[in-house]
């Protein structure tokens, strides 16, 4: 029941909203109707506009304002690499020991500078907006961004230029203290050289003193006692050479504990040299060898010389130590410094790989707005195009049909009309021009309908009818009424005579007036018989 009287109530709408359709006029009706397709034409425009101008803004934004945002982030990127690159290149130059060196260490520091520069100068266009390099930037507004270059600049400055300026400090305290170091080995080097010329020098003379003695009479009993000391003087020559290669072995050592071992290593070597020199002096055993002192005072002068240089030996050999621990401890600092550096640049880089997916993830999405905008205003034209299409073709045909229907069956009531059948009606119910035509030609069609019922009643001789003259241009019914008149006298005109009264005059209308013509001429042929 509740859907029927919903389908009543619905073609109830439909019935109103076509009676006030049809009581529209036609230049109404086109005016609705061309109004609505000029609506839908301005809609046209208004959605191609914005279409248009939010693909201008995405292209605007892809070119103006995040395409130089990609490179400047490419550039901070390629800035911290080059940065990278050059402390890099000061760590490799930090391990050799030239003055030429030392002019690329500070080559290279002043090139770092200029990329630390650069990548400040990129990452501050990001923030700020500028022209880099003939390059506008508009500064970026997504917060997200600022934030995160701002966080990488924090971590650039305070971070990996800190760690940067504390390594190449080291380094130049580096190459200092391997220079202290190479200058040690240096005097180590002259040091050795000159004791072992003494300890040459005290060989010989022992190996002279030795054949003198032999070839006296007291040789036969100090022979062994002379091949002794004999022996015993060569062993100062590789205790120094023992010393020797310890010292060089650790001017090589890279570790603090292996350092360490070759000082005891060389603190053993000297004193198993002074044990040799002691025993030299006082005798005593040297190893399994029992040694007379020296008698000679030149040999015992000479040994002193021996002696003195080996203390001289020995302090060179401690200063190496010293120069060398203190290289270590300077290369530790310079390793520690070095990995803070690079845990900076790592850190650095990823904050960068962010910035880059920002910048990359704003310009797609500047892409993607300008895609989904040209795709919306491209369908958004076509879809209101067709629909104005639609609209037209639907006033178009609607409008057309109304004329057709209406103007069709005015076509076949004037074409009855012709034909002189005037039982057709027209039932139209409009009210716009069509509407009025058809109610103007029903009237017409009732008058002459009204017309031929009173020619009828004349036809059958009632001349008691009476014309109805719609207007002073009604022709014909004036006309029906003249004939009327004329009948209605000839009538009485007739009674007249048939009254037996010859007198009367019978009124001709014209020389076409075939009736009176006729009663006139039996009026006189009556008269002339009665004469």
């Amino acid at each position: 029941m509740g859907a029927r009287m919903k389908k009543d109530n619905g073609n109830a709408d439909r019935r109103r909203m076509t009676m006030r359709w049809n009581d529209m006029t036609i230049r109404s009706k086109l005016t609705v109707g061309f109004g609505a397709i000029l609506a839908l034409l301005v809609v046209t425009g208004i959605a191609g506009y914005l279409g248009i101008a939010t693909l201008s803004h995405s292209l605007t934004a892809v070119g103006d304002e995040e395409a130089p945002l990609e490179d400047m982030a490419n550039e901070m990127k390629t800035a911290l690499w080059a940065t990278r690159n050059s402390l890099e290149e000061y760590k490799g130059a930090m391990t050799v020991v030239a003055m030429d060196r030392a002019r690329e260490l500070d080559e290279i520091a002043k090139r770092y500078r200029q990329f630390v520069e650069e990548f400040d100068r990129f990452s501050d266009a990001i923030v700020n907006g500028g022209v880099v390099d003939g390059i506008t930037v508009v500064k970026t507004d997504n917060p997200e961004l600022v934030e995160i270059v701002r966080q990488t600049q924090e971590l650039h400055n305070s971070g990996l230029q800190a760690a940067a300026e504390r390594m190449m400090a080291l380094g130049k305290a580096l190459q200092a203290k391997r220079q202290e170091r190479d200058a040690a080995m240096t005097a180590m080097e002259r040091a050795t050289e000159k004791i072992l010329g003494l300890a040459r020098q005290l060989r010989q003379a022992v190996q002279e003193h030795s054949s003198r003695t032999q070839a006296s009479d007291i040789a036969q009993d100090a022979a062994p006692d002379l091949l002794a000391l004999v022996t015993t003087v060569e062993t100062l020559e590789s205790r120094i050479l023992e010393s020797r290669v310890v010292i060089e072995e650790a001017a090589q050592e890279i570790d603090s504990d292996g350092l360490a071992a070759k000082a005891r290593e060389f603190g053993a070597s000297t004193e198993r040299f002074d044990a040799v020199t002691e025993a030299l002096r006082r005798g005593g055993r040297v190893g399994d060898v029992d040694v007379s002192r020296l008698q000679s005072r030149q040999l015992l002068a000479l040994l002193d010389t021996v002696d003195a240089a080996h203390e001289r030996f020995t302090a060179a050999g401690h200063a190496l130590l010293q120069a060398q621990e203190a290289l270590l401890a300077e290369t530790i600092e310079a390793e520690e410094a070095m990995t803070a550096l690079d845990a900076a640049g790592d850190q650095a880089l990823d904050l960068l790989a962010k910035v880059e997916d920002l910048v990359g993830a704003e310009m797609t999405n500047a892409k993607m707005a300008g895609a989904r905008a040209r795709k919306t205003s491209t369908t958004a034209m076509i879809m209101v195009t067709l629909l104005s299409l639609g609209v037209g073709v639907f006033f178009g045909l609607f409008l057309t049909r109304g004329l057709e229907r209406g103007i069709g069956a005015m076509v076949g009531l004037a074409e009855a009309i012709a034909r002189g059948d005037l039982s057709q009606d027209v039932d139209i119910d409009q009210k716009d021009e069509v509407g009025r035509l058809a109610a103007a030609m029903q009237r017409m069609t009732q008058t002459l309908r009204a017309t031929a019922a009173i020619a009828e009643r004349i036809a059958v001789g009632d001349l008691g009818v009476k014309v109805e003259i719609l207007s002073d241009k009604d022709v014909l019914g004036k006309a029906l009424e003249r004939m009327v008149g004329n009948l209605k006298e000839t009538v009485a005109v007739a009674e007249r005579i048939s009254g037996g009264d010859l007198t009367v005059r019978v009124p001709v209308q014209s020389d076409k007036d075939t009736l009176g013509q006729a009663l006139s001429a039996m009026v006189e042929r009556i008269k002339g018989v009665v004469r």
